[in-house]
């Protein structure tokens, strides 16, 4: 389902690529169809909740299901082309393809390029991902879910 020759998943799929063994269940497999996982959200070497929170809470409001694996995270993909408008940045953070033109008070509010990572240190999503994106905690539900429904709706508008 992932167009891995779209320009558009290029910076997001060499950060999503794992560098080390992932925990994940999944992690030797490139992509595959989380109906895979029997609801098993644990299997994806992710806190349960916030992949629960990720695939099932704030997807909702979408018109069709997005829900994907890629190299062993959870991820959003447009089914229409290919793109990947979401993923589960961090046990704590979700990153959502949201470019300046369609950013609100709202999402400018909640959301944030800069994260502290226990490994990694201090990571600025833009310098890895580009201008597109951006940070929501894991909290605020309505916000995040209004903000994955603008992700998806800006995918749609894009050519792979």
């Amino acid at each position: 389902m992932v167009n891995f020759q779209s320009e558009k998943n290029k910076a997001c799929l060499n950060y999503i690529k794992p560098k080390r063994k992932a925990e994940s269940n999944f992690a030797d497999s490139i992509e595959c169809d989380p109906k895979a996982t029997r609801k098993s959200y644990h299997e994806l070497g992710m806190y349960e909740e916030v992949v629960k929170m990720f695939w099932d809470d704030i997807t909702k409001k979408l018109p069709c299901d997005c829900r994907w694996i890629l190299y062993g995270r959870p991820v959003l993909v447009n089914p229409k082309n290919g793109i990947v408008f979401g993923f589960i940045f961090s046990n704590v953070s979700f990153a959502f393809r949201l470019p300046q033109e369609l950013r609100t008070d709202e999402t400018t509010k909640y959301g944030h390029t800069k994260q502290e990572l226990f490994r990694e240190g201090s990571i600025d999503i833009v310098d890895i991902l580009g201008q597109d994106w951006l940070l929501f905690y894991a909290k605020e539900p309505d916000v995040v879910s209004r903000t994955c429904a603008i992700a998806y709706n800006y995918t749609n508008s894009l050519q792979s």
